[in-house]
């Protein structure tokens, strides 16, 4: 009999404007994105709405819901008030850029080529 394994956590990866990236695991089944610190993932960007988006995790699926942010979140390039994610999708709040990912589906060497 098969034991249960623990899927991973996904990371929401973002990348700055100097071409450096933060990696932000998402843990729980709800988190916000935004500039002000009381958010999960905090983007310190002039442009990104003090509460921006939230992500919903729900099994194996991630939807992100815009919070009527003043520069809009795009998936993919299409402004989105909410949309399902897919792994490897990209995410963009305002201006700053994102990738949602799962650590173990990609090899090491292609995690940062994909980012920025």
């Amino acid at each position: 009999m098969k034991s249960k394994a623990r899927r991973p956590h996904p990371f929401l990866v973002v990348s700055h404007e100097d071409g450096k990236s933060r990696r932000f695991p998402i843990k729980r089944r709800e988190v916000t994105v935004g500039r002000d610190p009381a958010n999960d993932i905090c983007i310190n960007d002039p442009l990104v709405s003090k509460f921006h988006a939230k992500l919903l995790v729900a099994n194996q699926s991630v939807t992100v819901i815009d919070l009527e942010s003043a520069n809009k979140t795009r998936l993919n390039g299409q402004v989105v008030s909410q949309a399902t994610v897919c792994y490897g999708d990209e995410l963009q709040f305002a201006r700053v850029k994102s990738q949602l990912i799962l650590p173990e589906s990609e090899p090491e060497s292609e995690r940062s080529s994909k980012i920025g």
